[in-house]
């Protein structure tokens, strides 16, 4: 599986200009209305190319949103130099910071539908505990200077809670082919001219 793109990759900055998104727990704010209504609406992929089409989408949502907020701190798409604590912090309370770490969640929910429809249910199994601990993620800001104070937000890890449901339901769901053994002396004809 893909490491979850963090929120510092998303929003294409320096990892000496790193960045984080606070957590949101009103229920009544812009952030997390936006998160909900996103997970709501979210459905399970029918197909590949259902997936595929529907993670370009996400894509571009996730573009959007990440371009709104560099204009809306920044001013610009494109800044230069190291992000300050005062940008980190307006970063981090932006209403729409959070709905990017859920499309981020989104897509590495659709990379393991990857390995459900591959019929690879021990790859899927394996990846599924480290989806679960999204809900715990924490951003590294290691060696910046800044304090970072991320955590996923209560509609996020509704979300995620959903989302592993999901994967769980269908992980289970994969019937996984087991060769018996031939007896002995039940050789095909194939294998006993050879």
């Amino acid at each position: 599986m893909k490491k979850l793109l963090s929120i510092l990759a998303a929003f294409g900055l320096s990892a000496s200009a790193a960045t984080s998104v606070v957590a949101c727990d009103s229920g009544d704010s812009a952030s997390e209305k936006l998160v909900k209504d996103f997970y709501k609406n979210l459905k399970a992929p029918a197909n590949e190319d259902e997936a595929g089409h529907a993670y370009d989408d996400l894509m571009d949502a996730r573009s959007k949103a990440v371009k709104e907020i560099k204009e809306d701190v920044f001013d610009t798409e494109e800044p230069e130099g190291n992000v300050t604590q005062e940008e980190l912090d307006a970063i981090e309370n932006h209403e729409k910071a959070q709905l990017v770490f859920a499309y981020n969640v989104t897509m590495e929910y659709y990379d393991i539908y990857d390995y459900i429809w591959d019929g690879d249910k021990q790859d899927a199994l394996d990846l599924l505990p480290e989806f679960k601990k999204l809900k715990d993620y924490k951003m590294d800001v290691q060696d910046t200077g800044l304090k970072s104070n991320f955590a996923p937000s209560k509609a996020n890890k509704e979300g995620i809670d959903k989302l592993s449901k999901d994967l769980e339901e269908k992980i289970n769901a994969i019937k996984v082919d087991t060769e018996e053994p031939e007896e002995p002396g039940t050789e095909t004809e194939e294998t006993v001219t050879k």
